[in-house]
Parts: structure tokens; sequence; C-alpha cells
């Protein structure tokens, strides 16, 4: 009897079927059907026609009940493939991370994306851009929205630099008002002015003023300018000091230009002349809308120019000019067309020892009233030289004044050369509603005797009596010895936070070389007084540039809705010996 044997044997599933043979038969016998070839027999198998469908195999969303358990997609809780989806609160396209789905396709109002910081604000979500100062978290990175500029960055990787390609260009921006910035063709961008009084463009130091039309993106020479306005009078020094604001009442800038060596009066009589905007065509001072002239020989007319506040109420600022060979500060109500002696000013305060150095206004005793304040540097006495001395005279303005005697208060520099005064300004630092008066002491000693560390001083409320300049409510003192800090003094808006901040020139700090000079930023906010060593941002030049030398912060020149800051310096050699630089960094990012 002859024995067939068959074996028939079973993988660890029972559901896979294997075959043998039996040698001596040559037969084969086999198990169940599988049609699809999954391993799975047909039997037991929900879809024979279809290999990625069995027992064994994977959930995935597809529409199919691949595992065979009754159950598809989302249904079946051995789904292996399913996405999570967040809830999408205020339809941005960033959900909410704490409240998610597991699912095929996004359910209504769930988005793939998550890590929503603020799912009910469709203006705060990772992928939105930072907005300055709007309180808000705005692309969900934990950092505050406040754009700033803060750290030490070199003025030699500034967005915009301009520079003298030719010696006859002159020195640019090499006293305290020589940059300043305004819209002067009425576009919504600002446009930058820099003096540079050593020019020769047809006389010896004749002196003009480059002007560069807004937005201010890139760098060039100031053979580049889109206007020019130059003096016409051999060393009249025109853009000794300059100044720009809205001076007849047009809603456009305009700009006032001092030529203090002019001689249309008398030799020296010096003048100021004003351009009304749009200035699209380069003109002679000789020929600007409004020429006020010094009233003769050596009164040095134009030494400062700019405004003192609409003191009568009309819309239009008064405009104002020191003479300091008559040291006069001269009030003239706008606008002013024509040609003017300024032996008809309005109204004339007078002190002495060469007044007129800087002016600034503002409301000190907080009475309603526009207030003024004019210095000198060229002081001396038998006890001090140069101290410097500023004048305090509280509005309203309706008749001469004679400062000497009648000054309602008066700040002197505490030792010889400290030169208190040299630069002033005005602005509301601390957001209180009331501006503070700022006074630039560049021979300051506060930081050590015989130094000229330098300091700005800051004043708040109303003054009276004679104050030394450290009797301030606040002092902000240079880093080192001869860093000449308060040399110049600008402010503006720079992190857009509403509070004015503080730009200041230290034209001779070391930090990028010898005398290589820079520009501090202080914000505004909480008022205290400061080691600029502890400053938020120091903006340097590189060894000899003097940067700092001039400084204006109070205009948007990229567009973006922040100041950006102007830094001159006189001695800077970008293109042609030492014919200096305007460098440009915006307020939103620095350089």
């Amino acid at each position: 009897m002859r024995w067939m044997t068959m074996f028939l044997l079973f993988s660890c599933n029972e559901n896979k079927l294997v075959e043998q043979e039996d040698p001596d038969s040559g037969d084969t016998e086999t198990g169940p059907v599988d049609a699809d070839g999954d391993g799975v027999a047909e039997e037991d198998d929900c879809d024979d026609s279809d290999s990625s469908v069995s027992p064994d195999a994977d959930e995935i969303c597809d529409g199919i009940d691949n595992n065979c358990d009754g159950l598809v997609d989302e249904d079946d809780p051995a789904l292996t493939d399913a996405q999570t989806f967040y809830a999408d609160g205020d339809s941005d396209g960033y959900g909410r991370s704490s409240d998610t789905v597991s699912a095929c396709e996004a359910p209504d109002g769930a988005v793939a994306e998550g890590r929503d910081c603020d799912d009910d604000d469709p203006s705060v979500n990772p992928g939105a851009d930072e907005i300055c100062n709007d309180g808000k978290d705005n692309d969900c990175d934990g950092l505050p929205g406040e754009c700033s500029v803060r750290g030490i960055l070199p003025l030699d990787d500034a967005p915009v630099i301009y520079a003298p390609d030719k010696a006859t260009h002159g020195t640019l921006a090499d006293l305290p008002n020589t940059v300043a910035a305004a819209d002067f063709d009425g576009d919504g961008f600002a446009d930058l002015a820099a003096g540079a009084r050593y020019a020769n463009l047809g006389t010896t130091n004749q002196g003009a003023v480059y002007i560069f039309s807004g937005p201010i993106l890139g760098t060039a020479s100031v053979e580049d300018a889109d206007t020019v306005a130059y003096g016409s009078d051999t060393y009249a020094q025109a853009g000794y000091s300059i100044a720009t604001g809205d001076y007849n009442g047009d809603g456009r800038g305009d700009l006032m230009v001092g030529v203090p060596y002019a001689n249309g009066a008398g030799y020296y009589a010096g003048e100021a002349a004003i351009l009304y905007g749009p200035l699209d065509e380069s003109v002679s001072l000789n020929e600007a809308d409004g020429l006020l002239l010094g009233e003769s020989t050596y009164d040095y007319a134009g030494t400062w120019v700019g405004d003192v506040g609409d003191l009568s109420g009309d819309g239009i600022p008064e405009v104002a000019i020191t003479a300091s060979g008559t040291d006069t500060l001269y009030l003239m109500e706008g606008p002013l067309y024509g040609t003017y002696n300024l032996a008809v000013a309005d109204t004339r305060l007078v002190a002495t020892q060469g007044a007129g150095q800087a002016v600034t206004h503002l409301d000190l005793n907080n009475d309603g009233h526009e207030d003024i304040a004019l210095s000198t540097t060229t002081d001396y006495t038998t006890d001090t030289y140069y101290s410097g001395i500023t004048w305090i005279a509280y509005g309203p303005f309706d008749a001469d004044r004679d400062l000497v005697k009648d000054a309602d208060a008066t700040i002197t520099g505490a030792s010889s050369y400290d030169a208190a005064g040299y630069d002033l300004e005005a602005a509301d630092l601390d957001g209180d509603g009331t501006e503070e008066l700022l006074l630039g002491a560049y021979g300051d000693e506060t930081g050590g005797e015989y130094s000229y560390y330098g300091a700005v001083f800051i004043y708040q409320g109303a003054l009276s009596g004679t104050l030394s300049a450290p009797d301030a409510d606040y002092a902000i003192v240079g880093e080192n010895y001869y860093d000449y800090a308060g040399i110049s003094l600008s402010t503006g808006d720079i992190n857009g936070d509403g509070i004015a901040d503080l730009f200041l020139g230290a034209s001779g700090n070391d930090y990028g070389g010898y005398n290589a000079g820079a520009g501090y930023l202080i914000y505004g906010g909480a008022l205290e007084s400061l080691a600029l060593a502890a400053a938020p941002a120091k903006l340097h030049g590189q060894a000899g540039d003097s940067a700092g030398s001039s400084v204006f912060s109070g205009a948007d020149l990229d567009g973006d809705g922040l100041d950006d800051m102007i830094v001159g310096g006189e001695t800077a050699s970008i293109n042609k010996g030492d014919g200096g630089a305007v460098y440009v960094v915006y307020g939103d990012a620095g350089i």
C-alpha cells in the first residue's frame, strides 16, 4: 500500500495558505483562492480585487476600508496618516495650537498651520510682519513689537552716504545746524538738505546747500544732488546754518539758509534766504523768495536761522535769525516775500558777547506762550572764557527785550571752554505733554576735569535766576576725554512710540579710530541721568571722520512712518580729500 502524504502548513496568520508538494507523487494541492495576491484568502479579504485592502493593511486616508474592519478613514481609530488641523478663529490661515482635530481633510474653520498666538486678531500670526509699537507681537515670535536701532553700528555701513567728489563741492555738515530735511515738493517723502559753507561753485567759499529728493534710498555724490542753492558773494559761506519748516503756510516744506558773510547791506552784514517749496531747480540765494539782510557791516546775520513757533496765532511760525555781530535775535512774522532789511524786524531780543550761536523755543513755564532760549559760546569775563551763556525769555513777545537786564533765567557754563549752549533743542522726552529744554555743552567737565567729555543738560519746568549748567534736572555725559558730546542735538520719534527721542553728536569720540566721532541715540520715556557708554545705540565713524559734527532726526526719509537719523561727518574722506559726508540711518532697523 502506497501512502501519499500531503502537508498543509500554516503561517503564524491562519489566513495565509502555504502549499507543499509530495516529491513521490508529482501532484500539488492548493488552499483557498487569493486573487489580489495580498497573502489573504478570498474568504477572509473584504476586497480580494485590491491588494491594498486586507485585514493586515494600514487604514489610510483614501476613502476605502483598507483594513476590513467596516470603518473608513476618520471613522476608524486605526487610521495611520491623519493630519492635525487647528481651529482658525480669525481666518488668517493660522490656528490655535491648543485646539486641534485629526482628519484626512481640513474641517470647516480649521487649517493646517498652528502657532497663532492671538486667534482673535487676523493681524497677528507667525506669517505677519511686525508692526512697530502697536502693542502686539504681530509675528508671534515672543519679542516685543518695538522697531528700534540698538547696539554699536558703523556708519560706513549706512544705507545712504552722500559725499563730495570734487574739492569745489566744499565741506559738508561741519557745524551743528547744517543738515535738515522736509518735504519740499509735497510728494509725501521728506527731502534731505546739507550745507557746505566752503563750496566753490563759481567763486571762493560762496557756500551752497545740496538738496536730495526723497525717498532717500541710495548713496550718491553731491554732484548728483537734485537741487543746489548757492551763495553769490565770495566768502559768503551760504549754508553756515540751515533750517526747514512751513514758512508760508502752504503745507509744503520750505528751506531757510544762513549766509553770515554775505555783503548785501554792507561788508559781512550777512543775510538769511528763504526758499519756498517746491525746490525743483538750482538757484542763487540772491534770487530767493525772501531775502532778509543784516542791518549793517559786520553784523553776521544768518549765524543761526529757524523759527520760534507761531507766536501770533495765524498758523505760520515766526521766522528767527540771529546776527552774532549785534548780539541780536530778530523775529519776523511771515510769510515773507521780497527783500527786507532786518531793521524792520517785528521784535528783537538783544543780549551780549556774540549772542546768536543757537536758539530754541518751547513753553517752559507752561503758561500757553512760547518761550525762547538764546545762547552764546564766545563769552568772556575776568574769570572765565567761552563757558557759554544761555538766556531764557518767557513769552509773549510784543516788544523788544534786553536779555542782559530782563532775561527770566540765565544758564552759564560751569568752567571756561565748556561751550554750554553750543547747540540747543526742545522736546517732550518723557511723554508728559510738556517739553524739556536741552542744552549741549561739548567742553563740559562733568566726566573729568579738563576733559572735554562734553554733556547734554536737560531742564524741566520754569526756570528763574542764574543757574550753572550742571544744575539741570538730568545730565547725559560723554564717554571719554575729548569726545565733545553735545556738540550737536536733534530730536525725533525714531522708534514710532509717540515719544521724542534724543539724537546727539560727539564728534571727537575715538571708538572707530582717532576723532572718528559718533552719534548717540537715547530713547524717550522715563528720564534719567546717563553716561553715554550706556546709550541704546551708537553710530560711529572711522578715523578722522568727526562724525556727529551735525545731526538731524526729525523726518521720515524712506517713507516707512518712522523718523530717520542724519549724521554729518565734517572731515570724512569718502570720495575727495576731507570733504566730509552725510550718512542716513533708518529708524526701523538701523544699518
